[in-house]
């Protein structure tokens, strides 16, 4: 096991190094059109999402602005729900030295403003200066500004990427190796090892072992789904990326920790694992035997195990949103890492189908727990320490 457990940890880094190095290697290309405005107007460039409500505020003080200047004044509008959008509104974060990663923000002369109120307080002061300027300078540095269409494009409820923009190169070892690290884990194994004892005890019957056994995969596997979505959608609602994002890393410090903890010292202090007053419900619907009860049980326990796997499942999540802001853009992405995320389950079902004692493999789950939740906790901790320096 110790043999198994050191291959593991040795795959994990390898893969981490593997992330690193294609991201590093990435290239962002960004679209670099001619100067579509007039070269004597001051020129503005403002990076919004229209999920963002400080943006909607804005907008209409820019539509003001637009209409007592006229053609003086020139805003480029960049939909940060577009990839290439946010590698150029990073792009300028970094030229500027802006770490804050916000929106509604614009660029004007050789400043910035971000923020509904600083917008509206400094913007047309700029403005007037920028007019009187001889010297008319893109804020976009050593890039020409060009106007997009702001409603060129139909999109859903939007709010900017603060991480690295992947590839799909990059993007797709991400979902694999911790989709299958978080189907790895005691409590995913638990529930379904229990169930599966008690249909060996009371029945011989392989065919109603079957039916349930895929009932309660398959709800399990839909509940995780709906609650990768909502997620998603919610921190969408919300707004403030940055904020849920650095949530999104803390959690998975502190859930690292305490997995680590736990295999020094299993059994003492708090843990991840499903709540013990559920356990007699959980017991009580297995001992049912029955296709509905399995349905439910696998959508229970999706959402009982939520302690043991969220906290890698949410920080995928917004390692995800540089695929897009928009649901049909991630939505992919996470199916494929729920698929993943049942594999050791599906592999755990089949070996009992075709003949193996549930309650053997029971005990080789509570034997090597400890190391299960040990390489949880590195896999955690690493994942943190991706998203806090922007690696992904």
């Amino acid at each position: 096991m110790k043999k198994v457990f050191i291959l593991f940890l040795f795959l994990v880094f390898l893969s981490a190094f593997s992330i690193i190095s294609t991201v590093s290697n990435a290239e962002i290309q960004i679209a670099n059109s001619p100067a579509s405005h007039n070269e004597n107007a001051v020129c503005i460039v403002y990076f919004y999402s229209d999920t963002c409500p400080h943006c909607q505020n804005t907008k209409p003080f820019l539509n003001e602005m637009e209409l007592k200047y006229g053609d003086k004044i020139s805003i480029t509008r960049y939909d940060v729900s577009q990839p290439e959008n946010v590698a150029l509104y990073n792009k300028f974060c970094t030229a500027k030295n802006y770490s804050g990663k916000s929106i509604p923000l614009i660029g004007i002369n050789d400043n910035f403003f971000v923020g509904e109120d600083e917008i509206r307080n400094n913007l047309e002061q700029e403005i007037i200066a920028g007019i009187n300027s001889n010297n008319k300078i893109c804020p976009l540095e050593g890039m020409t500004c060009h106007t997009l269409n702001e409603t060129a494009t139909n999109t859903d409820p939007l709010i900017p990427q603060v991480g690295k923009s992947l590839t799909f190169k990059a993007i797709l070892p991400v979902i694999l190796f911790t989709g299958l690290a978080d189907g790895i884990n005691p409590c995913a194994f638990a529930v379904l090892l229990f169930i599966m004892a008690f249909l060996q005890q009371i029945s011989g019957n392989k065919r109603k072992l079957l039916k349930i056994t895929i009932s309660y995969i398959v709800a399990f596997l839909i509940m995780n789904i709906l609650v990768g979505v909502l997620y998603f959608y919610t921190s969408m609602q919300l707004g403030y990326p940055a904020i849920i994002r650095l949530i999104a890393v803390v959690l998975a410090l502190i859930a690292g920790l305490i997995n680590i903890k736990d295999f020094f010292f299993y059994g003492k202090g708090f843990s991840l694992e499903i709540p013990k007053k559920a356990g007699k419900h959980i017991e009580r619907l297995a001992m049912k035997a029955t296709i509905p009860a399995a349905i439910v049980l696998g959508s229970l326990v999706a959402i009982l195990e939520a302690p043991c796997s969220i906290p890698i499942y949410l920080t995928v999540i917004e390692v995800l949103k540089s695929q897009g802001q928009v649901l049909v853009q991630v939505l992919p992405y996470i199916l494929l890492y729920n698929l993943m995320f049942i594999l050791p389950i599906v592999i755990l079902a089949a070996i009992i189908y075709f003949g193996a004692e549930a309650k053997a493999l029971e005990k080789w789950r509570e034997s090597n727990r400890r190391y299960m939740k040990l390489a949880l906790g590195i896999i955690l901790i690493l994942l943190a320490i991706l998203m806090m320096f922007n690696y992904i």
